[in-house]
């Protein structure tokens, strides 16, 4: 969400860039779509550790992969012509390493996750 909260408020403050914020906000929800049916094509549940249970609540079962790094990666990439990039991916690897930490994901999810949302966002660009 806070990508779309990023793309709505620069939409509304930066018409010259507008439709930089509207091309970026639809790549993000596209990736979010094709991460759930890879999710739902993959089937590989989440991290489970006895006496650790995860620190944040999810839509799913489902870990791979991780829709926070997909749709990040891919917001960064799609910000970049309008907002400065260190902060962009800064941003992007500080959601994609939270999963983990929360008991969220394996590190593999975050790496495809990542890779796909970096992948599609070029395709877009």
């Amino acid at each position: 969400m806070i990508w779309f909260a990023i793309c709505g408020v620069g939409a509304l403050a930066d018409a010259e860039r507008r439709p930089v914020y509207k091309r970026a906000a639809r790549t993000v929800a596209g990736v979010y779509a094709i991460n759930q049916a890879l999710k739902f094509a993959v089937r590989r549940h989440r991290p489970r550790l006895e006496g650790l249970p995860p620190l944040a609540g999810t839509l799913s079962g489902l870990s791979y992969p991780s829709a926070h790094s997909a749709t990040s990666f891919a917001a960064a990439r799609m910000l970049s012509p309008a907002l400065p990039v260190a902060p962009l991916y800064a941003l992007a690897i500080a959601l994609a390493l939270s999963r983990p930490y929360l008991g969220l994901h394996y590190p593999s999810d975050i790496v495809a996750g990542a890779a796909l949302g970096a992948a599609l966002a070029e395709l877009r660009s």
